[in-house]
């Protein structure tokens, strides 16, 4: 599908229709009549939630964050404004003229497009195409994407998660829409680097040669952990992992491939901790942590762009939206009860996929090597408040801080 050829300003403030309670695979978006559970189950309370709010002297929401790091227990108090937590939930103010100034055409897909949609616009593109989708387990933004693009009939698609049992079903679900797919599983640990050189190994034994990787798998908010190198679990697995994973793979991609990164507007709630990045040192924030993985996303997505420009093989980062899937597995009552009162715009699963298949696979964003992609499914600028997250200084940075942390340099 084309881009526009005017720039169609999509204001946050318009309604869209929302998610229904069955397109959200039995959750209710937490806003005004109920308080949601992390089991799914609810609470009713009463309809007292609505509230206006001054996006520019928003008031400090404070709240307590307890986690357990090294054996001692500790709690630290965290402020975060509204206005950075909106943000966070992708409902913050934007200068939308501005970005039309950036950028004089926009896709001609929408916030509401699916994948499914997106897929079928795309079709011709996904046609006998291979692809490798990372994180692709039942209830995943990648299962739903794996989906759409099975259902187009690529050439190969190679799934992984983490666990062999949950692909199996991720490949069950497809084939029973859509038989006759060729489908390779392959279960990994991004928190150990061992397994993940195993991963690549075994794709690489499959001797075809690959033209769409998606690194979809990561985390969000769990209590603090280490991975088996020693880093912290949001930032191994959300950015060491694939950064491994993703060079180690490079020699398989076809010239004029395409890598997506899965990132999150979440990289607006903390900079990068160069010098203790597995909070070693200062006391676990779980957001914060959440926000330097997503920005390192960003980081590396443009930095691909830019080491394999020559090769003609493009990078993609991807903001999906505010999506109930399996990744808010970790959230706990405090999260959600915070989350209640804030006027949200969700999507379902399949319109958060939409993206993902959007930079996989739009020839008319070719030339756009590094963009970010929005949860309306435009390309958007980084704000500059937010420089920590783009520029070649800080991609150099993270590049070398992350060959250090793999014990390996890749040059290209």
């Amino acid at each position: 599908m084309p881009l526009a050829d005017t720039c169609e300003v999509h204001p946050r403030t318009r309604k869209r229709k929302r998610a229904s309670a069955e397109e959200q695979a039995g959750f209710r978006p937490p806003e005004f009549t109920s308080t949601l559970h992390p089991r799914g189950q609810y609470r009713q309370s009463p309809r007292s939630r609505s509230f206006s709010l001054d996006h520019e002297q928003a008031e400090p929401v404070k709240r307590s964050m307890s986690a357990e790091a090294d054996g001692l227990g500790y709690e630290r108090t965290v402020l975060l404004s509204q206005t950075e937590l909106l943000g966070f939930l992708g409902v913050a103010k934007m200068d939308q003229a501005n970005i039309c100034n950036s950028f004089s055409i926009m896709s001609a897909f929408k916030f509401e497009n699916t994948a499914d949609d997106v897929a079928a616009a795309l079709s011709e593109h996904i046609k006998g195409k291979n692809v490798v989708i990372t994180g692709a387990s039942p209830g995943s933004l990648a299962f739903e994407a794996a989906k759409s693009i099975a259902a187009r009939k690529p050439g190969l698609l190679v799934l992984t998660a983490r666990s062999e049992a949950l692909l199996q079903q991720t490949r069950d679900a497809i084939l029973t829409e859509t038989a006759d797919i060729n489908i390779k599983l392959v279960a990994y640990d991004l928190s150990k680097q061992e397994t993940i050189r195993k991963a690549v190994s075994q794709v690489k034994a499959l001797n075809v040669k690959f033209d769409v990787l998606i690194n979809s798998a990561g985390v969000m908010a769990p209590p603090y952990a280490l991975t088996a190198e020693g880093i912290e679990s949001q930032f191994g697995i959300n950015h060491i992992g694939p950064f491994l994973f993703t060079n180690l793979l490079i020699p398989q991609l076809n010239e004029s491939a395409t890598i997506v990164n899965v990132t999150s507007r979440g990289y607006q709630l903390g900079n990068i901790q160069w010098d203790d990045l597995s909070f070693k040192a200062t006391p676990y924030n779980k957001w914060h942590a959440y926000a330097q993985s997503k920005a390192a996303n960003i980081l590396f997505s443009n930095a691909l762009a830019r080491v394999l420009a020559d090769r003609h093989i493009t990078s993609y980062s991807v903001h999906p939206g505010t999506i109930f899937t399996n990744l808010a597995r970790h959230l706990t009552q405090e999260d959600y009860d915070m989350l209640a009162g804030i006027p949200m715009e969700y999507k379902t699963a399949q319109q958060g996929a939409a993206n993902m298949v959007i930079a996989a696979f739009d020839p008319s964003i070719k030339d756009r090597s590094g963009a970010h992609i929005d949860d309306d499914n435009q390309i958007k600028p980084i704000p500059e408040q937010f420089g920590y997250a783009t520029g070649v200084e800080n991609e150099e940075r993270l590049w070398a801080l992350s060959e250090e942390l793999v014990k390996e340099k890749f040059v290209y």
